[in-house]
C-alpha cells in the first residue's frame, strides 16, 4: 500500500490522488493509531502492535514529508468528539489533524451530525495512478481489500462525491477542528 502511495505521487497538478472516509488512519498520530488497534484487539502482540503502528506511520509519511500528493480527507464529525487512548493523547490528536489540515497538499473536510447517515460506513481510499486508473481499498474490520473493478471503484467514486456534497468545506472544517481542539485545551485546564 505504502508502494501504490508513493507511485498516486505522480499525479500532483491533476487533482486530488486520494480520498480517505471516517478518521483517515494517514492523518492520525501514532499513539492515536495504537489506541485505536489496542481497542480493536486489547490482547494483541507488541511486536504485532508496533508493525501496525509502522505502516501507518510509513503510510503517513507518504503525505507529510516534503510536498507530498494530494490528499482529500472526509472526516466523521464523531471522530472530533471521540476521546481515543486519553485526554493528552486526543488533543495531540486533534492538534496533529488541525495542523495536517494547514498543509497544502492536504484537504480535510468534516461530514457533520447534521448531515445524516453517511452515503459509506467503511473507510475507504481511492488512488489515482499515474496512467490515469483508480484503484479502490477498503478498509474494514478484516482487513484491507484492493479493487480495480470499474464497477466498484464507480460505486465508491459516487458515494465519494455524496459525502463530499454534504461536508463542511475546508475552511469550515479546520474552524470546527480548532474550536474543538480550544473547548478540549479549556476542559483540560
Amino acid at each position: 500500500m505504502v508502494r501504490a502511495l508513493s507511485q498516486a505521487g505522480g499525479t500532483r497538478g491533476r487533482g486530488p490522488d486520494l480520498f480517505a472516509e471516517r478518521d483517515s488512519g494517514i492523518l492520525q498520530t501514532e499513539e492515536y493509531a495504537r489506541a485505536i488497534f489496542l481497542a480493536w484487539d486489547p490482547r494483541v502482540s507488541e511486536d504485532i502492535l508496533r508493525g501496525l503502528v509502522r505502516t501507518r506511520r510509513d503510510r503517513k509519511a507518504v503525505f507529510t514529508q516534503g510536498s507530498g500528493p494530494a490528499l482529500w480527507s472526509i472526516i466523521h464529525e464523531a471522530a472530533l468528539h471521540t476521546e481515543v487512548g486519553d485526554r493528552e493523547v486526543m488533543g495531540r490528536a486533534l492538534t496533529h489533524l488541525r495542523e495536517a489540515a494547514e498543509r497544502p497538499n492536504i484537504t480535510v473536510q468534516i461530514l457533520p451530525f447534521t448531515a445524516g447517515a453517511p452515503a459509506v460506513l467503511e473507510p475507504f481510499i481511492l488512488l489515482r495512478q499515474p496512467d490515469g486508473h483508480r484503484t479502490l481499498f477498503g478498509d474494514t474490520v478484516l482487513g484491507g481489500q484492493m479493487s480495480e473493478s470499474p464497477d466498484r471503484v464507480g460505486l465508491l467514486l459516487q458515494a465519494y462525491e455524496r459525502l463530499r456534497g454534504e461536508a463542511l468545506g475546508s475552511r469550515e472544517s479546520l474552524a470546527l477542528v480548532s474550536r474543538k481542539l480550544d473547548e478540549f485545551h479549556g476542559r483540560m485546564a
